[in-house]
């Protein structure tokens, strides 16, 4: 029982989140297509002070930050 309750309890705040995350989804998507980097790319590069983009590990095989 207490399973069950804990499942709906999760489920139902998942749901409350989906207007949130679409809209990061899509803010993402247009901060992608217009700088080539994701809003937490942009976020990290502007803290460590470096061109940092995290897709560079997969696509690149190199490290996350470049020297600007």
């Amino acid at each position: 029982m207490k399973l069950s309750i804990s499942v709906i309890i999760i489920l139902v705040l998942m749901g409350c989140s989906a207007p949130i995350s679409m809209i990061s989804l899509c803010s993402n998507a247009i901060s992608y297509g217009v700088t080539g980097k994701t809003n937490s790319d942009i976020d990290v590069s502007m803290l460590v002070g470096k061109d940092c983009k995290l897709v560079r590990i997969l696509q690149e095989n190199e490290k996350v930050c470049r020297i600007e």
